[in-house]
């Protein structure tokens, strides 16, 4: 796996955060903006890591222009002390992750993997063998918006709001087309998603919902009695036994093509 990282900060900081994580991922230094457009082009970036600090040397607009010419790659804030017209700007431009420099050791890790894995698992639609020609233009542009989103939507009515069309068109239109609707397709992605979160043995059951947008241990279990007759940790003990191979693709397929059978 590369798992590497843009850390975009002075030294003192690239070696406490290198102490922290730098046994999982590859972390590229730069002190200075120039550098980080050749670096993000000549290299796969996973994301990109700076410091927020009153007396640091990237400006706003450092972090905004690279924000517009890189908007794909997340972005991780690292916060030295209090700065808050900095922290502000950068929740304006779409920045997420937010860190204390106190909480690096116990914190960071667990922020990039979720970026490392949302960033990572895509096309997600291919692996259920769905293909734009199979679809209405309507019902593949729903399907296409929930495979970008679905680590961030947890409703149709959120799907619908983003599209701007009913909740029962946009049933009407996928199950035109599938045995079953937009809940369960968004249900069934993220599933595929903690699915192969599960391969790793370091993640606990509550990361991995966490990850998948699942807060609710006790729902996450749910939807995979739901999907599987059976618990996470029994998919999971599964997935060991037969080394990773695709024991839950069978059952997904039947559920998303029975309406050409």
């Amino acid at each position: 796996m590369d798992r590497r990282c843009l850390l975009f900060s002075d030294l003192n900081v690239f070696k406490k955060i290198h102490e922290s994580v730098g046994s999982l991922y590859r972390f590229i230094h730069c002190t200075h903006y120039h550098f980080v457009h050749h670096a993000i082009q000549t290299n796969h970036i996973s994301c990109v890591i700076f410091q927020v600090s009153k007396r640091s040397l990237i400006a706003p607009n450092h972090i905004s222009t690279l924000k517009r010419y890189y908007p794909k790659i997340p972005f991780i804030a690292i916060i030295i002390d209090a700065h808050y017209e900095f922290i502000r700007f950068c929740g304006e431009i779409g920045i997420r992750h937010l860190i204390l420099i106190d909480d690096v050791d116990s914190t960071l890790k667990k922020i990039l993997e979720h970026v490392y894995h949302e960033y990572k698992i895509t096309h997600l639609l291919r692996d259920f063998s769905i293909q734009s020609g199979d679809y209405s233009p309507i019902a593949w542009e729903i399907l296409h918006l929930i495979e970008k989103n679905y680590l961030k939507f947890n409703s149709v009515q959120e799907i619908a709001d983003y599209l701007g069309l009913p909740i029962y068109k946009i049933t009407r239109e996928i199950k035109k087309h599938m045995e079953i609707g937009p809940k369960k397709m968004l249900m069934l992605l993220k599933i595929r998603h903690a699915i192969g979160l599960m391969e790793n043995d370091g993640y606990s059951m509550k990361e991995i919902a966490y990850f998948v947008g699942i807060e609710d241990q006790r729902r996450f279990n749910e939807i995979f009695h739901r999907f599987f007759g059976q618990s996470p940790t029994r998919c999971r003990e599964a997935i060991r036994v037969t080394n990773g191979q695709c024991f839950w693709q069978e059952k997904i397929q039947m559920m998303i093509h029975a309406k050409s059978r």
